[in-house]
């Protein structure tokens, strides 16, 4: 049915996927995390970690997360401070990628096993995302917290799940299913 309508699909769009679906794909447990105290994005990370472990039990196919905001690093550019500076924001940006970016850069072969080279680093933490050096004008390193504002925060919420304990209680919460 679906290579007979496939001349409907948009120019460029891909071929439809089809995914066989069965009764154990229904879930069988959902599981919410709520506390006092706690915000959406930090109930998001212990959720993302709780899955991670969740993970390695046998026969469980699939684990979503609902709810919370996913952990966002925004850097707000200051035009002053980079014209200041004689940089740009791609500058910037460049330096940022250039940086935070991790690749295989080849293999080792010992006792008839391969094993992959990884070179690079992620940031893996605000201050080292702050202390990058976006240039060095006059020789003289510039730092992305010299010339941004960086704030570690949540993102754009997907969708909201709360939990209410009582009447006029609500907290926010993260449901794994």
């Amino acid at each position: 049915k679906l290579a007979a309508n496939e001349i409907r699909l948009p120019p460029g769009a891909s071929s439809p996927l089809v995914q066989v679906r069965s009764i154990d794909d229904v879930p069988v447990m959902a599981l919410t995390l709520w506390g006092r105290g706690y915000d959406d994005v930090q109930l998001r990370q212990m959720g993302g970690q709780l899955q991670e472990a969740l993970k390695e039990v046998p026969d469980v196919s699939e684990i979503t997360i609902i709810g919370g905001r996913a952990r966002r690093v925004t850097v707000d550019v200051d035009p002053a401070a980079l014209a200041a500076r004689h940089l740009d924001p791609l500058t910037v940006q460049q330096a940022l990628a250039y940086t935070n970016a991790r690749s295989t850069s080849g293999q080792t072969i010992s006792e008839n096993r391969a094993t992959p080279v990884e070179t690079g680093n992620w940031l893996t933490s605000i201050d080292a995302v702050k202390s990058v050096v976006v240039g060095t004008p006059g020789g003289t390193p510039v730092h992305l917290a010299d010339v941004a504002s960086v704030v570690d925060g949540g993102g754009e919420p997907d969708d909201y799940v709360m939990h209410y304990p009582g009447p006029g209680q609500a907290f926010p919460a993260v449901t794994l299913s």
